[in-house]
């Protein structure tokens, strides 16, 4: 049975590296401490999957099979290591959740490294691009609809988020009919 004084305990001798002027705890600190106060613990992860992204959900129990807490993460799929990185910022989460090297931050240093690299998500693709996918993804009636329900009569006007918004949805409907 754990109470905060074990995790205090544990915490005192997690090791933190400085980042932006804050300490933060690597995972695998979060891990050893978690390991110090719960030998019979368990870590359980389960990727999913979504057209860029891979989506990581980790569950801390204790020894007796008490969930403790969950964490999730995602990363860019086209990311380098980017399985390996969701599921350790995923577990960096639920520990942190859990109480573990939260002394500045839930997040983990990792999590703050990851931050300053530039991620091509962010790059909205060309107007050109989104219009001509959007035409070919939609019919005809589909985008009159679409266009008279917005009260526009250029797709390019609508704007770049709705529109990729719209051609996820419309992408994972192909990849997910029964939904």
């Amino acid at each position: 049975m754990s109470n905060w004084e074990n995790i205090q305990e544990a915490n005192s001798l997690i090791n933190t590296i400085q980042l932006k002027g804050k300490e933060y705890a690597e995972v695998k600190e979060r891990v050893i401490a978690f390991r110090r106060v719960h030998p019979l613990g368990q870590i359980i992860t389960e990727p999913s999957f979504t057209d860029n992204f891979v989506i990581f959900e980790a569950i801390a129990f204790d020894g007796e099979g008490k969930m403790l807490a969950k964490g999730h993460a995602r990363e860019y799929l086209k990311t380098e290591f980017a399985l390996e990185k969701a599921e350790s910022s995923a577990i960096g989460r639920c520990l942190g959740f859990c109480g573990y090297g939260i002394s500045t931050s839930i997040a983990s240093a990792e999590d703050i490294e990851n931050m300053d690299k530039p991620s091509e998500i962010f790059d909205e693709p060309p107007m050109n691009e989104l219009v001509s996918k959007f035409n070919a993804l939609f019919t005809n009636q589909e985008k009159a609809d679409f266009l008279n329900c917005v009260h526009k009569v250029d797709v390019s006007k609508v704007g770049s988020k709705l529109l990729i918004a719209l051609i996820e949805y419309k992408e994972n409907e192909k990849h997910n009919p029964n939904k």
